[in-house]
């Protein structure tokens, strides 16, 4: 498979057939899955728009795929404030930490970052530790909070419920399996 890397802007390929051999136990729900993601990478020429596109890499076994997040998207949809919730920071690490809440440091923020009430926007995510959410809009409010020594920040857990909400229809149906399927990445 012709895979697109948004940060790269270059094409990688993805071994499709190896990487889901890892996951096919014969049953009708992989053959199913299977059917799923093949559907829908023969529409993968049909790219949803992705400004402010957020990559979160997924690697098992050696095989890395990325999934691109339409944040543009994802941040014109209306919220509830009563979804809004406070965390605190110390609960938030790096990807290599075993945190439930990670995040991806940012050497560039400004003071209107260590202010911003904005909350950040969190993403269930597979990693090696299990599903944890992973912060897709905010880092580099979350990187400068904690070097200011900040106690919390505001949080809005986001769930995914449409192709849009990615560059396409098969990183879409590839995250609904790998949340579904997440205890076979352990």
């Amino acid at each position: 498979m012709q895979l697109y890397d948004h940060l790269s802007q270059k094409p990688y390929s993805f071994d499709f057939n190896k990487w889901f051999s890892l996951f096919d136990d014969g049953s009708n729900k992989m053959y199913s899955w299977k059917y799923k993601l093949l559907s829908a990478y023969q529409n993968i020429h049909l790219r949803n728009e992705t400004y402010d596109c957020f990559q979160y890499a997924i690697q098992f076994k050696g095989i890395t795929v990325f999934l691109h997040l339409n944040i543009g998207h994802i941040l014109k949809l209306p919220y509830q404030k009563e979804n809004i919730s406070k965390i605190q920071l110390t609960d938030i690490g790096t990807s290599n930490s075993e945190k439930r809440i990670i995040f991806f440091p940012t050497e560039n923020y400004s003071y209107k970052h260590l202010f911003s009430s904005k909350p950040i926007i969190l993403l269930q995510v597979p990693t090696d530790f299990g599903i944890c959410l992973a912060v897709i809009d905010g880092n580099h409010r979350v990187t400068s909070k904690k070097r200011f020594h900040f106690k919390n920040i505001n949080s809005l857990i986001y769930m995914p419920g449409h192709e849009n909400d990615f560059a396409n229809l098969f990183e879409y149906t590839l995250y609904n399996f790998l949340i579904e399927n997440h205890r076979l990445l352990l």
